[in-house]
């Protein structure tokens, strides 16, 4: 496999972990129970650690791209800390 095509592999962890934070967030909105928001900040915390630059965790992989690695990083800490605060 290419480095370019390894590269989209290994961002489908924490994407697909950010559809389902995305998901249960929607729902949290239309219906607020508790426990949609605790899903929706353990997939933030899953994809936070996911991007932890060690191998195999993506975020060694995704080292070849550091600006949306860091993007990526700083969005999902801010999103992480305005949930837990009550902001949202």
């Amino acid at each position: 496999m290419g480095a370019d095509r390894a590269w989209w592999v290994y961002l489908a962890g924490p994407a697909a972990n950010l559809v389902v934070a995305a998901a249960a967030y929607g729902f949290f909105l239309t219906h607020p129970l508790p426990l949609l928001r605790l899903v929706t900040e353990a997939q933030l915390a899953a994809i936070g650690y996911a991007l932890l630059p060690f191998a195999p965790l993506d975020g060694s992989a995704l080292k070849s791209r550091p600006l949306l690695l860091v993007v990526f990083g700083l969005a999902v800490a801010i999103a992480g800390v305005l949930l837990a605060q009550g902001i949202g």
